[in-house]
């Protein structure tokens, strides 16, 4: 997974090597300038995760566990070991949410999801997760002054 820090840095390189020679007017090299100021204050405030994906984590690793039954019950033997698995993994950040997205679609896409219990506890992960993110706050600026 790619460092925020770093990415963040490779674009100010690739403008600073790259864009700001090619900028004759003294306008354009004024934006420029505060561009590349804004670009560097955002790069200590960037990180993979937070809030709204350890929350997606933590859902999805219920919505596994829970799954296990009801896909085992409806002949999703496969789809359950996978649930199975997946519920049992360690928090691995990003990288776990995109199996436990791609196991989600995969139910979906079985048809497992098109009635009885295993639709319930899909539709309500879904329903928990459009929630969760639409209702996801920027931090107070109080709390970042009071983070240093």
């Amino acid at each position: 997974m790619l460092d925020p820090q770093q990415v963040i840095g490779g674009i100010l390189e690739s403008l600073t090597t790259s864009v700001l020679p090619e900028l004759k007017s003294g306008y354009a090299r004024g934006q420029f300038y505060a561009i590349v100021e804004l670009l560097e204050n955002l790069g200590p405030r960037v990180q993979w995760g937070g809030l709204a994906l350890n929350a997606e984590a933590g859902m999805l690793t219920g919505l596994a566990a829970e799954l296990v039954s009801p896909l085992e019950e409806q002949g999703f033997g496969e789809l359950a070991e996978r649930a199975r698995v997946y519920a049992g993994r360690e928090a691995e950040g990003v990288l776990a949410l995109e199996d436990g997205r791609a196991l989600v679609c995969a139910i979906i896409e079985s048809g497992a999801a098109d009635d009885g219990p295993v639709k319930a506890l899909v539709d309500g992960y879904l329903i928990n997760d459009a929630v969760t993110k639409g209702m996801t706050l920027q931090p107070s600026r109080l709390a970042e002054i009071s983070q240093g």
